[in-house]
């Protein structure tokens, strides 16, 4: 059996006299991944940054059973390492060799030079986040998605007893966010460490967490596996949203629909999206209330924009047919996304009619009902 590592007791914290976090409480096993989940304003941060002894709050955080409330941040420093975006100011000047570097600084204690053993975890490292092209650029240089996967890349190299990340995978694309969250689960599984990270994304925290703890207005409501905290009467009730599908392939996915009144629209006789790559995900529940006939595709059956579409009771073409082609000359509206955008505009050109109402679904779900309403009268 794991031991266990790392225990949060009666955190108390307060912004003036605002409380922010109310005697949260949990304990996590080395080897593990916790999520931290929860609506804007929640806590997570602040939960966080209190773990790290960044922010100092009452009660008691023992990790090795060690109490890092009585210790020096410095001692802190050597278990725990959080990474969060303000830091990103304090390496303007820095190269992001020099970054990676600096995650062996506790490797090479009081010595200055670089070793060969350095340059090779670090370049090792930097192949591991696809970062070999860029280690002669300054960071002030890198987009926010290769910044992010720098210092995540920095984080793994120094080789924390826990790592602390505030939304690590923000700024970075689909293929990133699952690429270096399956790395950091690696490490972490390998060097039995412990990662605490607050994620907004549900679906990503139940593929990447062994434990997921729930804030809600500063308390922790619920901690334990993804897929007995995520439940839809948890979900609704702490995210406000009037319903939740949970949709079984591999793993859970999570697909709320918001508390937008759609009930005043004006249904089309016949709606098709052009989906794929979880670009349409948070408009599909939707698009029911718009239409009488929706369909999608074409679209790999396996693809994850398929899947909910299906639940959601929506005909799903996963390869070109002369039925597709049937339904596609009728069509009064089209939906698709910049990903889908190509193959929607062959389609559109080729198959559709003059008259057909074409709309880019950009990833802002109001102002995509709000641009429907005024084109469909």
């Amino acid at each position: 059996m794991a031991d266990m590592v790392l225990e949060v007791v009666d955190l108390v914290y307060s912004y003036g006299r605002e409380p922010v976090l109310k005697k949260v409480r949990f304990s996590v096993e080395d080897g593990s991944v916790v999520s931290i989940v929860g609506p804007n304003g929640s806590g997570k941060t602040t939960l966080l940054k209190c773990i790290a002894q960044v922010l100092r709050p009452r009660g008691v955080v023992y990790v090795d059973g060690k109490n890092l409330t009585e210790e020096r941040y410095s001692a802190v420093s050597k278990l725990v390492f959080s990474l969060f975006s303000t830091q990103v100011s304090e390496l303007q000047k820095l190269t992001v060799l020099d970054v990676l570097l600096m995650g062996r600084y506790p490797e090479r204690r009081f010595s200055p030079k670089v070793t060969e053993e350095d340059l090779q975890v670090v370049e090792e490292v930097a192949k591991d986040f696809d970062l070999v092209h860029l280690l002669d650029r300054y960071i002030t240089e890198l987009s926010d998605g290769e910044r992010q996967r720098v210092l995540l890349a920095r984080a793994i190299i120094q080789d924390p007893k826990v790592l602390i990340l505030d939304e690590p995978v923000s700024h970075l694309d689909l293929r990133y966010q699952l690429e270096l969250l399956r790395r950091i689960r690696e490490w972490c599984i390998r060097r039995k460490r412990i990662v605490i990270m607050a994620l907004h994304d549900l679906n990503l925290a139940s593929v990447f967490s062994d434990r997921v703890l729930v804030l809600w207005r500063g308390e922790a409501v619920a901690y334990g596996r993804p897929s007995d905290v995520l439940t839809p009467e948890l979900v609704c009730k702490v995210y406000g949203v009037r319903d939740v599908m949970y949709l079984s392939l591999w793993t859970r996915y999570v697909v709320p629909t918001p508390l937008l009144n759609v009930s005043h629209y004006v249904k089309v006789p016949r709606l098709h999206v052009f989906c794929g790559y979880g670009s349409t995900l948070s408009i599909l529940p939707y698009l029911r209330y718009l239409a009488h006939d929706v369909r999608c595709g074409p679209v790999p059956e396996y693809d994850v924009d398929a899947v909910v579409a299906k639940a959601l009771g929506y005909r799903v073409y996963v390869e070109d047919s002369e039925d597709l082609l049937g339904w596609l000359s009728s069509v009064y509206l089209v939906v698709y996304s910049p990903k889908t955008r190509a193959i929607a505009l062959k389609y559109i050109s080729s198959v559709c009619s003059r008259d057909v109402i074409t709309v880019e679904f950009r990833g802002d779900v109001e102002e995509l009902l709000s641009l429907l309403r005024s084109l469909v009268r």
